[in-house]
């Protein structure tokens, strides 16, 4: 069993149902994929983002989908795992 969790702000002003995707992959192979909500607190829109594997991954994709700036802090579970940040572009 593998996790990944954080806490995650973006410059959305209002609630959004799709605030970012967490893509994991072992080397190439894309194991699985979780997109999660976000609730303005006072006026970034965030939350937590966590997720766990049964199958091993050693990657992660992080993409913020809504909002013209991004932040992840307090990142848990990243021992030897490597990741990424973008945003999704259209």
């Amino acid at each position: 069993m593998v996790d990944l969790g954080f806490g995650f702000a973006d410059l959305a002003l209002d609630s959004v149902a799709d605030a970012l995707t967490i893509t994991l992959f072992d080397g190439v192979t894309d194991v699985g994929s979780l997109t999660y909500g976000g609730s303005p607190d006072p006026t970034f829109t965030g939350g937590f983002a966590g997720i766990q594997s049964s199958i091993a991954f050693n990657s992660a994709e992080i993409t913020f989908d809504h909002g013209i700036a991004f932040a992840v802090d307090n990142i848990q579970g990243l021992v030897g795992l490597g990741f990424r940040l973008r945003e999704r572009t259209a």
